[in-house]
């Protein structure tokens, strides 16, 4: 019905450990049923339980607030690769 991954990542310099979320999908014929949000809601929890600090995903503003992410938390963040910068939103689920 749906599949979300989040993948280990290493953010700048700092060398500082962090997850990237993706993909996070559903199959278009039973969108809107809530599958989306329950896998968004549980790797979330599921992150924070095994102790890591953030998430970090390209996706869409609107969809991902909901859930806590912003473009204000990435800082001065950046990704390889073609990207839209304001479609960049973190997630800190230890602050700082």
């Amino acid at each position: 019905a749906g599949t979300v991954r989040l993948w280990d990542v290493v953010l700048g310099e700092s060398g500082r450990a962090a997850l990237l979320l993706g993909p996070l999908a559903v199959d278009p014929t039973i969108k809107n049923a809530g599958i989306g949000s329950a896998l968004m809601r549980h790797a979330i929890a599921k992150a924070a339980r095994l102790g890591h600090a953030a998430i970090l995903l390209v996706g869409d503003a609107p969809y991902y607030e909901r859930f806590g992410f912003s473009a204000e938390q990435t800082g001065s963040l950046a990704m390889p690769g073609p990207y839209e910068r304001h479609r960049l939103l973190a997630l800190e689920l230890v602050e700082g």
